[in-house]
């Protein structure tokens, strides 16, 4: 796997892991100051939009954010966190943006 220069990683356990590359948007990316994070996640059975999110919680620039933020997976809005996410999946963290 190619490694992500200058870009922080999250682990929400020691081993095994799959892990996720998230973009980020808006106040997320600005909380972080980064464009991306690569982020593993331990789930059981297949992961889960649901085992990124509790992932992510380890993140206190993006704790405030999270309950409020969606997911796409894709380039699609995701509603059901249960889905199950691959390496492969297009992930973006998208926080509620205010504005006309």
């Amino acid at each position: 796997r190619d490694e992500l220069p200058n870009r922080r990683l999250i682990s929400s356990a020691v081993s095994p892991a799959m892990a996720f590359r998230v973009l980020l948007f808006g106040p997320a990316r600005e909380a972080v100051g980064e464009e991306e994070l690569r982020v593993e996640v331990t789930a059981e059975g297949e992961p889960k939009v649901a085992d990124l999110r509790e992932a992510l919680l380890q993140l206190p620039a993006l704790k405030s954010l999270l309950p409020m933020s969606k997911f796409s997976v894709d380039q699609e809005m995701i509603n059901d966190e249960s889905l199950v996410i691959s390496g492969r999946s297009e992930i973006a963290l998208i926080p509620p943006i205010s504005g006309g």
